[in-house]
């Protein structure tokens, strides 16, 4: 009985044992398990969807290529060389201001006999013009009080002139070639072609030019005209040079410089501008039949509005002729500034 009683204690407490065996495995593993838990501070969530790629440029988004140039093309053409019949044009009469002396602050040109005195004097905020004198042994031999512009030949021998000159009716425009020796005149077709003169060639020549802008036919450009002339005011041939971009300022004016080339002096040459490229095209024409033209455009690294007339370009025409020449040699000069762009050669082609 005793055995009995102590066996079942024995038994028991193993028990007993077991459980707390099992228990204390259970807690010793309860910490793991607990930590490997994902807890709700830390749910593991979806990547957020990332934010979409930029959308590429289309061709509506994008900056608009630059305008193309312009088209080359002709722009000096020759026309009948017939000149109406010199005739004055109504003009307007200034006179110097008061105290006015010729002689003082102005220009001297001496000549073989005497001297010509030439004074500019304002006949507006920002317009004036000339008053001219021709002296011999001290004595005014003969006045030009209202000259709107003048040229002597290289010998000074000859004086072309656009001036003012009081008429029967009231001031009355004239334009002619004065002999500074005899005193003689040759008067000079009263066209826009002879709004300017320049003596080329030598001497040998006149060249002319102006426009004509009327605004309720074309308020943006002008109808430009160009003539060449002997030394005697005969015309030669009369050139018609196309349209330009007007400007307006204290004078109307347009950027069309004209000239003729120094070794084959029968081709005249006329610059056109291009108002939104800030560049211009050039055409040559040999006036003699079969009149040959030839073009180029005279790119410089000007930004528009940067050349302020065809004068800041240069030109190479020192040995050039229109027969032989493929290439324009040229550089430009930036507004308002001394120095000059490198030489740079441009295609001279044949016009159409």
């Amino acid at each position: 009985m005793r055995r009995l009683l102590l066996c079942a204690l024995l038994l028991g407490c193993q028990r007993e044992t077991r459980k707390d065996v099992t228990r204390t495995e259970e807690e010793s593993k309860a910490p793991e398990s607990k930590a490997l838990a994902p807890s709700k501070t830390f749910i593991q969530r979806p990547e957020p969807p990332s934010p979409p790629e930029p959308e590429s440029s289309t061709p509506k988004d994008a900056e608009p290529p630059p305008d193309p140039p312009p088209k080359l093309g002709p722009f000096l053409s020759v026309v009948a060389p017939v000149a109406p019949t010199p005739a004055p044009a109504k003009g307007y009469l200034s006179k110097p201001p008061a105290g006015f002396d010729v002689r003082k602050g102005g220009d001297v040109y001496h000549l073989a006999d005497g001297d010509l005195y030439a004074n500019s004097f304002m006949t507006g905020p920002s317009n004036s013009e000339w008053f001219l004198s021709l002296v011999r042994g001290g004595v005014e031999v003969k006045a030009f009080p209202q000259v709107w512009q003048f040229t002597l030949d290289p010998e000074r021998k000859r004086l072309a002139l656009h001036e003012t000159r009081t008429g029967p009716g009231g001031p009355l425009r004239f334009r002619e070639i004065l002999d500074l020796t005899t005193l003689t005149s040759t008067p000079l077709p009263h066209t826009p072609c002879t709004d300017r003169l320049a003596w080329v060639d030598d001497g040998k020549l006149l060249l002319g030019d102006g426009f004509v802008h009327d605004p309720a036919d074309h308020p943006e450009t002008s109808q430009v005209w160009v003539c060449l002339f002997d030394s005697s005011g005969k015309l030669l041939a009369k050139l018609d040079g196309g349209r330009h971009p007007h400007h307006a300022a204290a004078e109307n004016y347009v950027n069309a410089l004209a000239g003729v080339l120094p070794k084959d002096p029968s081709v005249v040459f006329l610059f056109r501008e291009y108002r939104s490229h800030g560049n211009y095209d050039v055409t040559f024409i040999d006036t003699h039949p079969p009149h040959t033209r030839k073009i180029a455009r005279l790119n410089t690294p000007a930004e528009p509005g940067q050349m302020g007339s065809p004068k800041q370009v240069e030109m190479d025409l020192a040995t050039m002729t229109l027969a032989t020449a493929t290439e324009l040699r040229f550089r430009g000069k930036k507004y308002g500034e001394s120095w000059w762009w490198q030489w740079q050669t441009t295609k001279l082609v044949d016009a159409p």
